[in-house]
């Protein structure tokens, strides 16, 4: 399930959401504030993506070892998760639909 929202006014480097993980061992969730485009990043870099893996050169470490670092805008600090360690998850992220909207879906595994 997710959400169709207009293009315009629509900003993915700063726009904030909450990106939830729970990792093996713990009992207390992590609650991460981070933008759009990162959340997006975390999920192409699950996935494995190869377009974006070549899309930019700073992000290409981030594809080849199993952590992924993200930045808490909230909270001011970065956060790394590790892929092998996440329990379950909860990441919002969006598609291109059209020309004027995009799609927000949730990305979850429990």
């Amino acid at each position: 399930m997710g959400a169709t929202l207009k293009k315009k006014g629509f900003e993915p480097s700063i726009t904030l959401i909450d990106v939830e993980f729970l990792m093996k061992g713990f009992r207390q969730g992590i609650l991460i504030h981070t933008t759009i485009e990162e959340a997006c990043d975390f999920v192409d870099w699950l996935n494995e993506n190869p377009a974006f893996k070549t899309y930019q050169k700073e992000v290409k470490n981030k594809f080849d070892n199993k952590f992924f670092t993200f930045n808490d805008y909230k909270k001011k600090k970065s956060i790394t998760i590790n892929k092998d360690e996440v329990k379950w998850m909860e990441v919002p992220f969006y598609l291109d639909k059209s020309e004027e909207e995009v799609e927000f879906k949730f990305l979850r595994f429990r």
